[in-house]
């Protein structure tokens, strides 16, 4: 996986190493330390001011889920013979 560049304090991360981190709109991430090191109140004015519509946040740990299974098949019936 790619290194990730934190949208707030622009440190590069590693998506594995920070699945508590969030993701918007899968193009805008935020690491944990800023997640931790913030305070709500001032966050989520940081999420409406940098993210225009409003969106919830995605842990980058079930984004990555998401992302290794977005080109896979969901279910295939198989026909009995």
């Amino acid at each position: 996986m790619p290194e990730k560049i934190c949208s707030k304090c622009h440190k590069h991360f590693s998506a594995s190493q920070h699945q508590s981190g969030l993701v918007f709109n899968d193009r805008l991430f935020v690491c944990e330390d800023c997640i931790e090191d913030t305070p709500e109140a001032e966050f989520e004015r940081w999420v409406s001011v940098k993210i225009e519509e409003s969106t919830v946040g995605m842990p980058i740990g079930l984004w990555l889920i998401h992302e290794q299974n977005k080109d896979k098949q969901l279910f295939i019936q198989s026909k009995k013979e």
